[in-house]
């Protein structure tokens, strides 16, 4: 309790100091401390008025808990045993279906879209946002073109993978002229379907090690 009450300054003079921060002097913080009360023996009855006995007082501080086995039940509830709280903070997995599944699981849940229903909230969102005209409505219906899709593919920086396949960008641009009409099909059938194939919307997770830091490999 005491190590408590001066967590928030270094030395006991720093307490004191800033207990009589707001008085003067010592006589000043006595006259106040004492105002309630005319006799000095009615502001100790009154300090000890809500405990007759010291054991009362730890009773009532241990009055969650039953027995101070219940205090660190409480204490692991996320866990069924202390055993299971160290396996927990320190459990490696060493099979790959295991290091994929929990890898999945962690970024599943790392990248999880909240979905808040409220159809007047997304009424007033939408009714804010500038609108395209009849002319560039119509534009942006018409079907994908290989001149447009040429134009994006161009427009993409080099030295990046687009896939699982590790192709990067170069290999498109150098050979548009053979794969053009097949990635052409591919996006209009996207489009259609209103979403990307399979192997387009698939990701891979590498783990890099860091120098000096992993020591179980």
């Amino acid at each position: 309790m005491r190590r408590h009450a001066t967590s928030f300054y270094k030395e006991p003079s720093e307490m004191r100091r800033h207990a009589t921060s707001f008085y003067k002097e010592p006589s000043e913080m006595r006259r106040h401390a004492t105002s309630f009360y005319k006799e000095p023996s009615e502001m100790r009855r009154h300090a000890t008025s809500f405990y007759k006995e010291p054991s009362e007082m730890r009773r009532h501080a241990t009055s969650f808990y039953k027995e101070p086995s219940e205090m660190r039940r409480h204490a692991t509830s996320f866990y069924k045993e202390p055993s299971e709280m160290r396996r927990h903070a320190t459990s490696f997995y060493k099979e790959p279906s295991e290091m994929r599944r929990h890898a999945t699981s962690f970024y599943k849940e790392l990248f999880i879209k909240e979905y808040v229903e409220g159809l007047e909230l997304a009424g007033l969102f939408f009714a804010e946002l500038p609108q395209v005209d009849a002319d560039t409505n119509v534009m942006l219906d018409t079907d994908l073109s290989l001149e447009e899709l040429h134009t994006a593919l161009m427009s993409l920086g080099n030295g990046k993978a687009p896939g699982i396949d590790g192709l990067p960008v170069e290999f498109y641009k150098s050979f548009w002229p053979i794969v053009g009409e097949d990635l052409l099909e591919v996006f209009r059938d996207s489009l259609q379907k209103g979403q990307l194939p399979l192997s387009c919307r698939r990701a891979a997770i590498t783990l890099l090690q860091k120098r000096g830091i992993c020591k179980i490999c």
